[in-house]
This record gives C-alpha cells, sequence and structure tokens, in this order.
C-alpha cells in the first residue's frame, strides 16, 4: 500500500543549527547537485470529451499536459520537425483565453533528497519572435514554498537517483535507492503551489515488496491525446534497473507491480522473463548477500514516430556488452538482442538513436530513400564512447579508422558501421585503444545523449560548424565540455572529395565523429570570382582572411615558413642553406611568385590534405621543433605545462666495475622512449641558482679548472675533498652513451668526441676526416670557398668504428696525447677524447639531474604531442620496439632512411624513408664563373633531390638537405663533392605552428564545473546538468551548489543557464 507523506518541502538554505540562537547567515541555493532530469507541460487545457473534438460546453481547467502538447507548440508542428518559425497548437486548443502554456523541468538532487523546479512559457502563436520552443526571459527556478525563506526544493525521497514522467505527463516519478522505492508526484500540485504531496509507491511482486536499489528508471513513451482530463494515478510502463540484481524490472506505474522483466546471465547475454523477479533485500531491517553477476546501471528509451517503434536501451558497468529491447504497443518488453562489445570494458551511461536515414547533404531528409540505421552510444570504462549499429547490422561500430585508408572510399553505405576488425577495415588511429571515440588530453565522458537538429543550410553556402541539420550526440567531458558527435550530418558531404579536397574531408564525413568547430573549412588561397570580380590567387597568404584572430579558419597550416635555429658559432648565418628544409614548390599568383612549403595555407589543396591526412589528431594550435640530438620530453622546464615528461629528471648513479648505470625508480626510460646509443647528460647543477638545485647539506660547486658552465652538487662539508678526487668527471660536460636500455636503469658507456661532419655512410680513412675537420672548420664563416683563410684545425682524427653509435660505418673520432688536445669539457684517455668519464662513488652521491637526447637523428616534438615513439618495457624490462606499434608512431628523423613503398597516404612502412622529389628554393644568381652577385634578388631553381619522407600521426613532412655536399667556388653552387655530409650540431631546430587545427563543437560555447548528467529534452533541446560549485560574481547568490544549461540545437553555440 502507499505511504501518504505529508506536505513535505525543504528550504535549501543553510538554517541555524538546533540550540544555536545566534543569528546565521543565509545561503539560497537553487539546485544542490543535480544527477538527472525530467520533463513536464502544464496550462490551460479544453477537455476534448469523448467525441475528440472541441465544444462550446467543454471544460477548460490549468493542468498537466502530455509532452507532445508543449513541443508540438515549440517546434511549430507536431512531428517535431517543421520551420522553427511557424505556430501550432495541438488540435482543439486553440482559443482558449488565458492559454499560456508552461514547460516544466524537475531536477533531483540525490545528497539532499529533494527536487527542484524549473519553469519557462512555450512559445505561443502570439510569440513568433520568441527563441525556439520558449519565450525569452521566462525561465525561473519556482520557489516551492514561498512562505519558508530562501528558495526552497520539492523533498521527494531519500537518494532519489533517478526520474521519469508518466506518459499522460500528470505524474513524475523517482527512483529511490536510499528507500528502495519509487515516490510519485502530482505535477498539478506544483504550480499552484498548494500543498504538493510526495506518495511512496512500492515496488512489489508476488511475494511482497522488491527491495533492491534501483540504479537508473526510463519512462515508456505511448502517445497521448492531448485534452484529456488527468488520472488519478500515473500511467504507463516505467523501467528500473537493479545492478544486485542482474535484471531490469518493468513496472506498472500506477500499482508498483513488476509485470515484466529483463535478465542477464553471467557473460551480460540478455533474455526477456516474468513478473517473478527475485532480488536481495537492499532495503529495510534484513539485507541479504550480494551475489556477482552483470550489473544493468544505465537506460535510455527512445519512441520513433516514423518507424512505429519504441527502443529501450540498457548498458551493463561490468560487462562488454550493450542490450536492446524493442517494446510493443503497450510498453512492454517484445524481443531483446546482444550487441557484444570490444575489450573487458563496462558501459556507465547509455543512449538510442531514432531510426536514421544516412547519408544527404541538403537538410534533415529522414524518410526519403536512403539506407536506415539505429545506433547506441555508451560510455565505456576505458574512457571512450562505443558505437554500435542495432537495426541492420546489430555490431560494434570502428570509429577509429585511420582516415588516411577512408580518404579514397566513395561508397558511404561502407563508412556508416566500419566493422571492428573486418577484413576491410583500415588499420586504427595510432594510439587508439579501441574502437570507441576518443577525446583529447585527460578528458573522460561522463554521460551521453543523442538528439535530432533541423537546421538546414541555404542552397550555395557552405557548411558551419553550428548549423546543425541530422543526428547528433552530445557527450559531457569530465573536463566540463559537452562536445558533438556527427551521426548523420545532413548539411555535410558524406564521403571525401578528390575534385575539391578542402571542401569535404574525410574527418568530418564519416559517422561517429566529433564534430570539427573551426570554420570555412573549405577556404584556399584562391577566391573565387565573384560580383563580376576575377578569381584571385594569393601566393603570398599565410592565412586566410576569415581566419581569426587565434588563427582558426580554413584548413590546418603552418602560421609562417618553417625557421631554423642555429648558434653562429657553428654555422654562420648566410650558410644556413646547408641546413634541412621542408620541400618547397613554386606558387605563381595574381600577387606574384612565391615559394611555398607542402604545410602552407597557400599550397596545392590536394598537398595540404596530404600534409595533414588526420585533421581529428590535430590540436587547434600547435608548435612543431625538429632538434638535431634534441630531448625526448617536452614539458616546460619551470613547470608551467606538462606534455610528456620533464625535460630534467633526477636519479641516481651505479659505479662499479669500471661501468656506470643510471638508475630512476619512477621508471620512466621505456616510457620516454630512450633507445640504446642515445645520450644522457648529467646537468648537475647552475652555479648562477645558487645551491636551489642541489639537496639539503649540499652546495652548487663549480670547479675552477672546468671550462663548461656547470656546477655539481657535492656535500657541503667535503668539496674541497671531492674537488680534487672527482676533478676530471667535474671538469667534463657530462656526457654517456646507452648501452643498454631497461625501464628503472640505463648502463652506461663513455661516449667517444667525433667529427660532425662524419659522413651519413661512414669514413674511409684518417685523410678524409682531416679533410672533412677542415670543412667543419670553416662552417662558421661567411666567406666564400674561393676566399676562406681559416686555418685547418689542430684537432687530429681517425677512422674507426665506433660501438656506442648508431650503425652508419666507420666514425671519424677525435684522437689526443693530452686533455689540451680535446674540446672544452672532453678528456683524453686512451688516445681518445671522451665527453664524460667514469666518476668515483663519491662524487655522484645522492640524487642527480640529467637528461635524455636521441642519437644522431632529429627529434620530432609537439608542444602538445610530446615525442611520439614505439618503445615499450618488455617482460624483463628492457625497452624495445612495440612490434604492434603503429608506424606512425615515430619520433626520430634520421639523416638517411630505406627507400618508401610508394607515395600514397597509407604506404607508412618503412617510415620514415626516403623518396625523390623535386625541391624549389632561392639561389645566389652568380656571374658565371664567379661569386659575383649578377642581381640582388636570388633567382628561383627547382631541382630532383632526395627527401626524407617523416609521417606521424597529425602529418606527412617531406625533408629535403639533411646532408650537404659542399661547397667548390661559391656560396651555395653545391660542387664541393664531399658526398652526404651532415653539417648540424647538437640543438640546431627547424620549427614551425601548425595552426587552424581541430576544435571540437561545444554544445552551449562553455564548460561547467562538473557535468553529472546531459539529457535530451523533449523539443530536441540538450540539457547539461552540472552538479559543481559556481560562484556566480555577477548576482547576489554566490556558491552555487550546481545549474542546467539548456542548448538549442539549432543554436549549438549558445546556452540558457539555469542557476
Amino acid at each position: 500500500m502507499n505511504r501518504r507523506l505529508l506536505t513535505l518541502f525543504v528550504a535549501v538554505a543553510a538554517g541555524a543549527a538546533c540550540g544555536d540562537t545566534s543569528s546565521q547567515a543565509t545561503v539560497q541555493r537553487s539546485f544542490d547537485r543535480p544527477v538527472d532530469l525530467a520533463f513536464g507541460c502544464y496550462g490551460r487545457l479544453r477537455l476534448l470529451g469523448d467525441n475528440g473534438t472541441p465544444d462550446p460546453t467543454d471544460e477548460i481547467q490549468s493542468s498537466p499536459q502530455p509532452l507532445s502538447a508543449c513541443a508540438g507548440r515549440a517546434f511549430g508542428g507536431p512531428d517535431l520537425t517543421e520551420d522553427p518559425s511557424s505556430t501550432y497548437v495541438p488540435n482543439g486548443q486553440g482559443e482558449i483565453p488565458n492559454s499560456a502554456v508552461f514547460w516544466y523541468a524537475f531536477a533531483i538532487q540525490p545528497t539532499s533528497g529533494t527536487m527542484t523546479v524549473v519553469s519557462a512559457r512555450v512559445r505561443g502563436p502570439a510569440d513568433s519572435d520568441a527563441d525556439r520552443g520558449y519565450v525569452e526571459g521566462s525561465f525561473a527556478v519556482d520557489d516551492s514554498d514561498p512562505l519558508i525563506p530562501g528558495q526552497n526544493a520539492l523533498v521527494v525521497g531519500t537518494n532519489p537517483v533517478a526520474i521519469a514522467t508518466d506518459t499522460a505527463g500528470c505524474h513524475v516519478l523517482t527512483a529511490n535507492a536510499g528507500t528502495c522505492d519509487l515516490s510519485v508526484i502530482d505535477i498539478a500540485a506544483i504550480p499552484e503551489r498548494d500543498g504538493a504531496v510526495v506518495d511512496a509507491l512500492p515496488v512489489t511482486v508476488a511475494s511482497g515488496p522488491l527491495l533492491a536499489r534501483p540504479a537508473a528508471m526510463v519512462a515508456a513513451d505511448l502517445a497521448s491525446p492531448v485534452g484529456v482530463a488527468c488520472p488519478a494515478t500515473p500511467v504507463g510502463i516505467h523501467y528500473l534497473a537493479y545492478p544486485d540484481c542482474h535484471a531490469v524490472a518493468a513496472v506498472d506505474a500506477a500499482t508498483g507491480a513488476v509485470v515484466a522483466s529483463i535478465r542477464f546471465s553471467d557473460d551480460g547475454t540478455a533474455v526477456l522473463g516474468g513478473a517473478d523477479l527475485a532480488c536481495p533485500r537492499q532495503c529495510g531491517a534484513t539485507r541479504d548477500p550480494l551475489i556477482d553477476g552483470a550489473r544493468p546501471v544505465t537506460l535510455d528509451l527512445v519512441r520513433d514516430d516514423r518507424a512505429g517503434t519504441q527502443t529501450l536501451a540498457i548498458g551493463l558497468a561490468n560487462r562488454p556488452a550493450v542490450t536492446v529491447v524493442d517494446l510493443d504497443a503497450s510498453g512492454r518488453p517484445a524481443t531483446v538482442k546482444t550487441i557484444d562489445l570490444e575489450g573487458e570494458v563496462g558501459v556507465t551511461d547509455i543512449a538510442v538513436t531514432r531510426q536514421i536515414t544516412m547519408g544527404g547533404t541538403t537538410g534533415p531528409n529522414d524518410g526519403d530513400a536512403g539506407t536506415e540505421a539505429q545506433f547506441v552510444y555508451a560510455v565505456a570504462t576505458d574512457g571512450t564512447v562505443r558505437v554500435a549499429e542495432v537495426l541492420v547490422d546489430d555490431r560494434e561500430c570502428e570509429t577509429q579508422g585511420d582516415p588516411r585508408y577512408l580518404t579514397a572510399e566513395r561508397d558511404e553505405t561502407k563508412l556508416i558501421c566500419v566493422e571492428v576488425g573486418g577484413p576491410s577495415t583500415p588499420p586504427r588511429r595510432a594510439g587508439a585503444t579501441g574502437p570507441g571515440i576518443h577525446f583529447a588530453s585527460a578528458a573522460r565522458p561522463v554521460a551521453v545523449t543523442v538528439g535530432r537538429a533541423v537546421g538546414e543550410r541555404a542552397s550555395g553556402t557552405a557548411p558551419s560548424p553550428f548549423l546543425l541539420g541530422g543526428h547528433f550526440a552530445y557527450v559531457a567531458l569530465s573536463t566540463g565540455f559537452t562536445v558533438v558527435i556527427n551521426i548523420d550530418d545532413d548539411n555535410y558531404a558524406d564521403t571525401a572529395s578528390s575534385q575539391d579536397p578542402l571542401s569535404a574531408i574525410v574527418t568530418s564525413a564519416v559517422p561517429h565523429a566529433l564534430r570539427d568547430g573551426v570554420p570555412d573549412r573549405e577556404v584556399t588561397f584562391v577566391t573565387p570570382p565573384s560580383n563580376g570580380q576575377p578569381s584571385f590567387r594569393a601566393c603570398e597568404a599565410e592565412q586566410p582572411l576569415v581566419a581569426t584572430a587565434a588563427g582558426l579558419g580554413g584548413g590546418p597550416r603552418t602560421d609562417e615558413p618553417p625557421a631554423r635555429s642555429f648558434a653562429s658559432s657553428q654555422l654562420a648565418g648566410r650558410k644556413s642553406y646547408m641546413l634541412p628544409a621542408i620541400r618547397q614548390s613554386v606558387c605563381t599568383g595574381d600577387d606574384g611568385t612565391a615559394l611555398v612549403t607542402d604545410l602552407a595555407f597557400s599550397a596545392d589543396p590536394v598537398r595540404q590534405v596530404e600534409s595533414f591526412p588526420d585533421w581529428h589528431a590535430l590540436s587547434s594550435t600547435e608548435d612543431w621543433t625538429f632538434t638535431w640530438q634534441g630531448v625526448l620530453s617536452r614539458d616546460a622546464v619551470d613547470g608551467s605545462s606538462a606534455v610528456d615528461g620533464p625535460q630534467v629528471r633526477a636519479g641516481t648513479l651505479d659505479v662499479g666495475g669500471g661501468g656506470i648505470s643510471l638508475v630512476d625508480g619512477s621508471r620512466p626510460f621505456c616510457g620516454a622512449g630512450v633507445e640504446v646509443n642515445d645520450i644522457v647528460t648529467m646537468r648537475g647543477c647552475d652555479p648562477t641558482r645558487g645551491n636551489s638545485q642541489c639537496g639539503a647539506g649540499q652546495i652548487c660547486y663549480l670547479h675552477p679548472d672546468s671550462q663548461v658552465s656547470t656546477g655539481a652538487c657535492l656535500p657541503e662539508a667535503e668539496a674541497n675533498i671531492l674537488a680534487g678526487l672527482c676533478r676530471d668527471y667535474l671538469i667534463s660536460t657530462r656526457r654517456f652513451a646507452v648501452q643498454e636500455a631497461f625501464a628503472g636503469r640505463l648502463a652506461l658507456r663513455e661516449r667517444k668526441s667525433e667529427l660532425r661532419t662524419t659522413p651519413v655512410g661512414g669514413c674511409t680513412s684518417t685523410e678524409q676526416c682531416q679533410t672533412l675537420a677542415t670543412f667543419e672548420a670553416r662552417l662558421s664563416s661567411d666567406a666564400h670557398p674561393i676566399d676562406d683563410t681559416t686555418a685547418a684545425p689542430t684537432a687530429t682524427y681517425t677512422c674507426e668504428a665506433d660501438p656506442y653509435r648508431p650503425t652508419l660505418g666507420n666514425r671519424c673520432v677525435r684522437t689526443c696525447q693530452a686533455d689540451d688536445d680535446c674540446a672544452a669539457g672532453n678528456l683524453c684517455r686512451g688516445g681518445r677524447c671522451l665527453e664524460g668519464v667514469v666518476p668515483s662513488p663519491s662524487c655522484v652521491a645522492g640524487l642527480q639531474r640529467y637528461d635524455l637526447r636521441a642519437a644522431d637523428a632529429l627529434v620530432a616534438i609537439g608542444s602538445r604531442t610530446g615525442y611520439l615513439h614505439p618503445i615499450v618495457a618488455a617482460p624483463d624490462g628492457r625497452c624495445v620496439k612495440d612490434p604492434t606499434a603503429s608506424p606512425l608512431l615515430v619520433g626520430r628523423v634520421p639523416l638517411t632512411a630505406p627507400p618508401c613503398a610508394g607515395p600514397s597516404g597509407t604506404a607508412l612502412s618503412p617510415n620514415p624513408c626516403t623518396e625523390t622529389v623535386e625541391h624549389s628554393e632561392e639561389v645566389p644568381d652568380y656571374v658565371a664563373g664567379t661569386c659575383t652577385l649578377a642581381s640582388a634578388t636570388p633567382r628561383v631553381a627547382t631541382r630532383t633531390t632526395t627527401a626524407v619522407r617523416f609521417d606521424n600521426p597529425l602529418m606527412r613532412v617531406r625533408m629535403v638537405d639533411l646532408t650537404y655536399p659542399g661547397d667548390a667556388m661559391c656560396r651555395g653552387d653545391r660542387a664541393g663533392g664531399l658526398g652526404a655530409i651532415p653539417v648540424l650540431s647538437t640543438g640546431m631546430v627547424l620549427g614551425f605552428r601548425v595552426e587552424s587545427g581541430f576544435l571540437s563543437v561545444v554544445a552551449g560555447g562553455e564548460g561547467v564545473v562538473q557535468p553529472a548528467n546531459v539529457v535530451r529534452g523533449p523539443d530536441e533541446s540538450v540539457w547539461i546538468v552540472d552538479a559543481g560549485d559556481i560562484d556566480d560574481f555577477d548576482s547576489s547568490t554566490p556558491n552555487l551548489r550546481g545549474q542546467l544549461l539548456r542548448v538549442e540545437a539549432s543554436g549549438i553555440s549558445g546556452a540558457l543557464h539555469v542557476r
């Protein structure tokens, strides 16, 4: 029987404690950690009687109404697809005096056991200029009892976890986990504020009350006529998920009786069951032990009038499956099927779409000729959103296929639900952990809903990120943002375009992809003819005119030509042409001729798309550097940014047996991508910073004999003694080679000093090394070779093997008789100059600062992406290349590489690789036979050369001139005949910024504090439920405990805040 409750309201404001008569400050709050929403419709209603038509004698009353009565008015038509500017009144409801009708939103708050009521006036015939669905400015948070100070909410039960409106729209029910029952609230009593009554409704089976805790609830959505008086009790079937009962119960909302069930076996497979549900008791005086099994925790239900169906979707918290139940005309379960998901995952939130007519580019087209599909979207415990097609294929969809393999697909039906692991399924994106939709950085999905939008772009206009037409998913993330996912975008192409690549990018065309929020993607450097003006080719433009101040607009590109950075002591400024460059081509435009890289805005659009094949992999803006023997991590040294680990770390040195090992308890080496022969530099300390980089009782000691400016942390009491014992170590550059790499330990060896101009294929003789030493010595001179009087260096070299350098043949190793024969910071040992020597253990006691660098390679590292690599820890801890890793997980560009497998975007192995290209550049215009310039303006020359092609998940880069043959007479004549000679020195950088990358469309245009849910409104609006604390600086009500954001699908970039 029902337990009749008194009229219970609670002031959400804080009151004075019992026995405390002092004055207490009252903080009024509209919300108290809301988690779920239901909706109602209330207003003047004509009761039509048995004939269903209006009659002068029909009674008119203020009453709750079916949600369709408000939704039809809001959308301008009963099918919710009409012109938003039109008006609509349900049958028989016209010409009613004072006929305003109101939306109600009911937000439950488990912490306080309350329900907050929000109201807004629905657009009527006289409100044609109102916002879609409601009259602007009419939203209000209702005070459930004006006689009690503060903003009051209605007490509905103990720990309500879900809320749903009944079929008639006259009652709202909550599922209470604290009392294992339902609460029934009569909507009619809420607007009158005359004492709303809450009924406690037990859920029952034949044996008595069902005392299991519910986790979720939805209501069957049966069609209900407008113009019928409200019944005394709720109408319809409500579905409740009982995790510890391993079942979902179909409950008659009028009586609380279980009338059917969906039951789950241990493996997550579902079957239909009867009303004889037996569950452990979790409320009351007696509690039963729980049995492990499949735990249903989330439900969604959609009614599809076009298809004549109702579909219930169920997610299990601890099993990799989603369940789909088709309901019969009475709202009871008719059929059930289970769709398995890849991996050991569970589901925490779920949403199911209507049937969708897939494809189309001219606006919403459901019901037109096309392929029908229906999808379930599920928030999975692996931090992704899984997608399953449940109408035709009954399978999970692969959403992480590498776009490089999808660009050539012209059959859009093959992209609707790509089979997971199918024979024609492309490889996954590099770094993807499963088939689900992935999100940037540390963002994890919290909740998901799906909905329809009716925006239609005008003929001849380009698609807009913020004009939604079709079907979309909305995913609330832990970062506070709710992002939009394209399910079927009916305003955009369904496949990529080969004729106009920027007009239809595959990452925006395929279903189940995050929606790109950057506008004007189709814009190129060629302005089409308009208003009688001819087309214009702007080759010198570095970004489109439509780009924002942040560089957003148009396709991805570099913001300006790549820049080289190097020390003049290593290379003269006039000889920068010897350094690597990005392949360039000639662009002839109406504004002149320009040299552009493949990454530039004014590059050929085909090359732009080839250079940036996966726009979703790009950050909106990112700085990329290719640094010779660069560090393997990108975190800012000052700690201002965290990307992929600190550049300078701390570990201990284990010295013994003539060897040395670096040990780090955090086991970072495989994760950092260390490989054999890489470089470890012991950083010591910076004397200019005092002792701040040393431990307690230590000082930063700089040896007086040191020719480098690096100190070392020594015990203050022993510094004078250790200065002599540790002299050789202290005055060296302390640079070592990695002999073996394990996750927590690196075996190091002393590293020889070698000629940086050693030929790529290895030296052939000592004489060659001496010739190249002279060439290296003259690199810092601006003079033409014919005029260069730089003396040959006194340093001597020998051509020999070096086992601690990457295998490139013999190396030019510097020889010596004494330390003075070596460069500053190098020491002579065994006739060879070394960059560091093994110290005595007492010289390196305690933590030692160090950095990690790649040997003989350019390190590609992004300011947001970091350093990508395939290195993992084997079972024994050894750092090895993951044989299953994507070939795109590469962060090193060597001086040479094997030939490429082909020119296509899917020829990804080997990577990097070499290919022959045409490269254009500016060269000096010399008078023949002299080094005199015939013109101060360089001429443009195009030559055939070898490029190293580098692919990572974000881009393809062709890099030329990683080596240089030397000049014979004049700078830049390339006639030196020295062979493939590198001129790079440690720290030389080729860098550029990529702008106008990917940026998700954010529902509402802003984030919230703590998203708890995202709910589809009955008028296709999207409601974001924020349970976080908010300081509202624009009002006198600070420290709010939650809010609601209402977002129109047709105006996705703005939100209405309800607080």
